[in-house]
């Protein structure tokens, strides 16, 4: 995993190719308003059942390629998800 070159901390490729899994569950974040556009979206998921994904994967475009990308999904959903293992 050094296709690209390394970050100022020394990281590889840290973001891209799957959606990253994390432990915590979607919650919303401070002053977040329902959009009348996507009313069912968000807010069904604020529910305990599902997790936040980060990064986007290969399949991903726009803005949903950013590491900034934040979404949800229940643990079930595993489709361009994956983890990176660390050591120090």
């Amino acid at each position: 995993v050094d296709a690209l070159r390394a970050s100022s901390t020394g990281f590889h490729d840290v973001f891209g190719n799957a959606w990253h899994w994390t432990e915590d569950d979607f919650n919303m974040l401070d002053g977040f308003e329902v959009s009348p556009f996507y009313v069912d979206f968000s807010t069904p998921c604020f529910d305990g059942l599902h997790n936040i994904i980060l990064g986007g994967s290969f399949i991903s475009t726009g803005d949903m390629a950013s590491m900034f990308s934040r979404f949800h999904f229940r643990p079930h959903f595993n489709q361009h998800a994956s983890f990176r293992m660390c050591s120090g």
